[in-house]
């Protein structure tokens, strides 16, 4: 129903604005009275009909829409037109503001035929009025636009735009009109894209102004407007509504997938939050989406997205689609065209790829594309005009991909989730009509709902709290994967910022945090799909031969060796190709037709062309080996090993090999199969073919083994690869003796993910005299770590202890060093009994090393002298010795079985060991084969070369049965040698993050740096340094630190000062005779008052867990109560001494009972810990015990979240102590 008061303005608004122009009686002669009119009109008309309090005022005006286009109204007719603002470019007209009469002009209204002579008017009586082209709101939803049509039975025929390409989507009917605007007051605020709703009155004028015919266009002379907001209307929603709508997304349109639609749901919520940092939308693809069956259908998903959101775009792309039809606005002969990508904000695109085919793509496509990519990349707008350079204009679009692909044909988007189906594909291409809708009520809640999500999204915060967990837990991150980088964490913030949204919550939790990475992990979880089998699958394996050259003399001299290889057949997009077989390296790649190198050459190459399931990119690839390197770039193609097929896995195409030797061996590549995060390829972009297989495979039969033969006939049996089962002859031997496969779990380091198939070496034996080890370099190794890597020929191992091997083997002169080849030579003839150890304690087992394989023929051999099988190499990098084939073959016969961590519920990652070597026999035979040895026995000598190596090695052996384990004690930061790393870096894509470099950063922070000094070369992350620039970590021990530089793979001395020594060596404090230098150099550091004792604040900052928190106060407290031997209530530096041994005892209790590694104690955990100490406590007893030393809150369900190493320290001395007095008060009884 019309409001009385409205009427006169709906019937004849020109007669209003007359009436407003004669009520200004605010001195009528002044001349300005027309200029106050469109002011006055705007004021009036909006009161009328833009009322806050009346939304619904608006209804009572006619609409101007495609079901009733202009020409349904008569000229002069009051209407509303909601639309987008598609042109500004438009010149300003010039009109009559002031007719004869005391008429005012404007608005349409006619001056006499007399007053159209423009060159005798008064410039007073003149106005500007400001012309925009608008357009129907493209891509607008049927049911938002319902709400703002009239609704009524009255049908016209479709509108014909006189100007077609001036709408964004070609075919579209729409209105299109010129916008006259005569309040000039706010319209430099008006946009192209804009939404905008004007009250005007209708017309229709020639479109040129030229004396040469043009058509006619409608015309709104406007009155007032309104720009579109779509501010939430307050609301209370139940918690089950975000659970309701995934479910309804997931199962309508992404056949159960219940993660996609989470990803899904986050995109439809997200939006543009700043520009400065910046913080824009994700851009998500749904990949492994199926193809259609008839390609006039659409995916279901484009009728959900109607149907939430307030404008939605399907673009079915194609090569002809690309290749002919805009995508970005451009001015041609002033005119604005528009094109696909000028559409309003908050616009969710839907782009499909099942109609791309094979073609190519011209420029006007490779334009297109790349302003899609734009979109996704920065939000902007490229608006191309003739004689300048591109425009670009802010947007807000929300971008979504269906692919049948891993990932998309052309674009790269933030997000990818491959698609798990659980229904047909008929049901991701259903008609609208078959579309199961909730009540329009609950419809209505979920639209409001993500209106709010989207504005909530803008005002979440993140605490102090959970900023410091975030920043901890990615440096953990860092620690365990270098590959990891800031984008990843930025990543993860945009994604928890939306989770919290979705949540209605306005802070983000740890809980929240958690949530989204685990929502992230299990979507990275999908990559790689593999074939799943049920049953193992064998593989061709064979040894062949090939020739080493090493440059000598200043590179003039040549020595060649001949060493071997074992090789694999595995087929590659449908081209069937022998590469190395490798436990060493992580990443799958091949020699591509593209390679011109020497190495390359006469090897069986790939070829891109012969396949149509290859994915190339971009991505570019290098990879170092201790010898030679490889680079190229990342595709992702169908791998098929054996009876496992893989139909998008993630590899390299080598276009450049160095030093690798191929051509000596028939070898076109490389197939890693060490754990992901050694891989040079990183996780975000593709997953290895070890955990892709192992994805697939049952619990029981995720391990690969395999057998090294000695025979390089292809058609020999003595060598194998076996996945998910055992070799054939290998289940014979083993029932037909007592013998067992033993298996020892994967070291790793503290806080370090698996990266290596390694086991700490437990003893080597010569002839059984034990040869003592050095002291691993590895991090928190119980001992020296070896590597097995079936990709090297060679044991390697250090310089101090090969050397000291043959030494020792060399008594009456059977062995020498040659200087020219930095090899060692034996005797032909030498014959010994070498065994590697493995196990721990006691329950070691060792392996022996044929003779054959120390007293190498097979190598370069002259007079009687043999290559030695142990070689020096200092460079293997993530441990101390690389056990390769010359181990593996003669060891166990290469039965080693693995299971990947993550996969099983019970084990860690494991290597299983079955020696088929007799010590004796090969003896034997190794004699009958060389003839007597006539040297002595070998002399193991003791090399150790220092007291204080000795007294590591005894520490090292007390610790052997718990390697590998947490250290949950003190955070210190040691002199002299840094973590090492990978025999292999990636120094152009990763950066890894080496430790040396996190310690002078640390240190950096810790010493003043952050006021003092500009920080280190590396500061990636600065405000998780910020952060730890409180946690007063102690200085460096010297000022000289040894660290790695990754990007070179080189040990270098770097040398760090400080313009403020005070901070290394405090004033007044000198180190005690007889003192730890470094211990000394900590406490004085922590001792801020400069005291000469540490009060229990300062000794609160000494103390740090395993996971950089604090120690908790109360056990500070009890600490010094147990150490302040003077009853100070301090503690000097001789108490410090013992407490600091104390801790360290501790560790090595926390970390031998840390069995899972989590850094924290569980019940089962706490209970062999006590049982072991002599207290076995009851269930509540125990129960109390967890609850009361938890690290963290409880909650009512689930466990406490564990014990850190601070309160599981006072936890075990409450009990000791109160079972103590307990005891105490019984012995008193009578």
């Amino acid at each position: 129903m019309v409001a009385v008061h409205a009427i006169n303005e709906i019937a004849d608004p020109r007669k209003v604005i007359q009436r407003i122009y004669d009520d200004d009686d605010d001195n009528r002669l002044d001349g300005q009275r027309v200029h106050r009119l469109p002011a006055a009109v705007t004021k009036h008309f909006s009161d009328l009909f833009l009322r806050a309090d009346d939304p619904r005022a608006l209804d009572q005006l006619p609409s101007l829409d495609v079901s009733h286009p202009p020409e349904s109204y008569t000229c002069g007719t009051l209407v509303r037109f909601r639309a987008m603002i598609q042109d500004t470019s438009l010149q300003n007209e010039m009109y009559l503001a002031k007719l004869s009469n005391d008429r005012c002009g404007g608005w349409g209204i006619q001056p006499p035929h007399d007053d159209r002579n423009f060159n005798v008017f008064d410039p007073d009586s003149l106005g500007t009025a400001s012309i925009f082209w608008a357009v129907s709101v493209p891509a607008e939803s049927p049911w938002r636009a319902a709400g703002f049509s009239r609704l009524d039975s009255t049908s016209f025929p479709v509108h014909q735009s006189s100007q077609p390409h001036k709408f964004p989507i070609p075919g579209v009917p729409h209105i299109g009109v010129r916008i006259k605007i005569y309040d000039n007051a706010g319209v430099e605020n008006l946009h192209s894209t804009d939404v905008v709703t004007f009250v005007g009155i209708a017309s229709s004028e020639s479109l040129s102004m030229e004396d040469a015919p043009s058509p006619e266009v409608p015309v709104l002379h406007v009155l007032c407007y309104q720009v579109d907001s779509a501010s939430p209307t307050p609301a209370n929603f139940d918690p089950s509504v975000r659970e309701h709508l995934t479910k309804w997304i997931s199962s309508e349109a992404l056949g159960g997938d219940d993660d996609a639609a989470e990803w899904v749901l986050l995109q439809l919520t997200s939006k543009v939050h700043t520009r400065a940092i910046p913080l824009l939308p994700p851009s998500l693809t749904i990949s492994r989406f199926p193809l259609p069956s008839s390609t006039d259908l659409i995916p279901t998903l484009s009728h959900v997205f109607a149907e939430l959101m307030p404008q939605h775009l399907l673009i079915p792309l194609s090569l002809d689609l690309l290749n002919k039809s805009p995508f970005l606005p451009e001015s041609k002969e002033e005119d604005l065209h528009s094109g696909y990508l000028q559409l309003p904000t908050g616009t969710t695109i839907l782009l499909t790829e099942s109609a791309l085919q094979e073609g190519k793509l011209l420029e006007t496509g490779i334009t297109s594309v790349r302003a899609i990519q734009d979109v996704m990349n920065s939000q902007t707008v490229e608006y191309i005009f003739p004689f300048s350079s591109k425009f670009s204009f802010h947007t807000d679009l929300s971008m979504i991909i269906v692919t049948e692909g891993r990932k998309s044909a052309f674009f790269q988007t933030s997000v990818n989730v491959p698609l798990r189906c659980s229904s047909t594909t008929a049901s991701l291409y259903k008609p609208k009509d078959e579309l199961s809708l909730p009540p329009a009520e609950t419809m209505a809640i979920y639209r409001s709902y993500i209106v709010a999500c989207k504005a909530l999204s803008e005002k979440v915060q993140i605490t102090e709290e959970t900023s410091k967990h975030i920043q901890d837990d990615f440096v953990r991150r860092r620690q365990q994967d270098k590959s990891a980088t800031p984008d990843e964490l930025i990543h993860l913030m945009k994604v928890v910022r939306l989770l919290a949204a979705s949540r209605l919550q306005d802070e983000v939790t740890i809980d929240v945090w958690e949530q989204a990475k685990e929502l992230d992990r299990r979507r990275q979880a999908r990559y790689g799909e593999a074939t799943l089998i049920t049953q193992g699958t064998q593989l061709s394996l064979r040894r062949v031969p090939r020739k080493v050259k090493t440059l000598i003399d200043d590179g003039v001299s040549v020595y060649d060796s001949e060493e071997f290889a074992y090789l694999v057949n595995v087929d590659i997009g449908g081209q069937d190709f022998w590469v190395t077989f490798d436990t060493g390296s992580s990443d799958l790649w091949v020699v591509s037709s593209g390679c011109a190198e020497p190495d390359c050459q006469g090897v069986p190459v790939y070829s891109p062309s012969a396949s149509s399931t290859l994915h190339s990119s971009s991505i570019l690839f290098r990879l170092f080996y201790l010898l030679g390197s490889v680079q190229g770039t990342v595709a992702t193609e169908i791998v098929t090993l054996g009876a496992i097929q893989i139909v998008s896995q993630t590899l390299a195409l080598a276009n450049e090999t160095n030093g690798l030797y191929l051509r000596t061996t028939g070898n076109s590549g490389i197939l890693g199969l060490s754990f992901s995060p050694a891989a040079a390829i990183r996780p975000t972009t593709g997953t290895t073919v070890l955990d892709n297989i192992f994805s697939h495979l049952g619990e029981s039969d995720r391990f690969f083994a395999f057998k090294l033969g000695r025979s390089s006939d292809l058609n020999a049996t003595n060598s194998s690869f076996t996945i998910g089962k055992l070799d054939p002859s290998i289940v014979d031997t083993l029932n037909g003796t007592a013998q067992q496969i033993t298996y020892y779990p994967v070291f790793k380091t503290l806080w370090g993910p698996y990266d290596y198939w390694k086991l700490p070496v437990l003893g080597l034996t010569i002839n059984g005299l034990p040869l003592s080890l050095s002291a691993s370099l590895v991090p928190d190794a119980p001992s020296a770590i070896g590597i097995f890597d079936t990709g090297t020929t060679l044991i390697l191992g250090p310089t101090l202890d090969v050397n000291a091997f043959w030494e020792s083997v060399g008594t009456g002169g059977s062995t020498r060093y040659n200087a020219q080849t930095n090899l060692w030579e034996v005797r032909c003839d030498r014959a010994v009994d070498v065994r590697f150890a493995f196990g721990q304690g006691d329950k070691g087992r060792e392996y022996a090393v044929h003779p054959e394989d120390i007293s190498w023929a097979e190598g370069a051999q002259e007079d009687g002298w043999c290559m030695g099988g142990v070689q020096i190499n200092d460079g293997v990098n993530s441990g101390d010795w690389l056990l390769g084939d010359v181990f593996l073959r003669a060891s166990h016969d290469a039965n080693v079985y693995v299971v990947h961590q993550g996969v099983t519920s019970s084990n860690p990652p494991l290597i299983g060991l079955l020696s088929l070597t007799d010590p004796q026999t090969a003896l034997t035979d190794f004699q009958n084969a060389r003839g007597l040895d006539p040297a002595p026995p070998p002399l193991v000598l003791d090399r150790r070369r220092s007291e204080q190596w000795t007294n590591d090695a005894k520490i090292a052996s007390t610790v052997s049965a718990v390697g590998g384990f947490l250290l949950g004690g003190l955070i210190v930061v040691p002199g002299g040698h840094a973590s090492r790393y990978p025999k292999h870096i990636n120094p152009e894509f990763g950066k890894p993050w080496p430790a040396a470099e996190l310690r002078r950063s640390l240190l950096w922070a810790g010493s003043g740096g952050l006021e003092h000094t500009q920080p280190p070369s590396w500061t990636p992350f600065k405000y998780a340094l910020h952060a730890y620039s409180h946690a007063h970590l102690c200085p460096s021990p010297s000022s000289n630190m040894s660290y790695y530089d990754s990007s070179l793979g080189a040990h270098r001395s770097h040398s760090h000062s400080h313009s403020h020594s005070h901070h290394h060596h405090p004033s007044g404090h000198v180190t005690p005779v007889g003192a730890d230098p470094q211990l000394w150099q900590y406490f004085s550091a922590v001792d801020t008052n400069r005291s000469g004792a540490l009060n229990v604040n300062e000794l609160q900052h000494a103390l740090h867990n395993g996971n950089w928190t604090r120690f908790d106060l109360d056990t500070v407290k009890m600490l010094v109560n147990m150490f302040d031997t003077n009853r100070t209530g301090t503690i000097g530096f001789n108490e410090f001494s013992r407490l600091w041994q104390y801790i360290a005892e501790w560790q090595r209790v926390f970390k031998h009972f840390d069995r899972d590694h989590s850094g924290t104690i569980e019940r089962r955990e706490l209970s062999e810990a006590l049982r072991n100490f002599g207290y076995d406590l009851s269930t509540s007893l125990l129960t109390l015990i967890e609850y009361k030393y938890a690290s963290g809150t409880t909650t009512a369900y689930g466990s406490p979240p564990g014990i850190t190493f601070d309160r599981f320290v006072r936890a075990c001395v409450t009990v000791k102590t109160l079972t103590e007095a307990f005891q105490r008060f019984i012995s008193l009884l009578p």
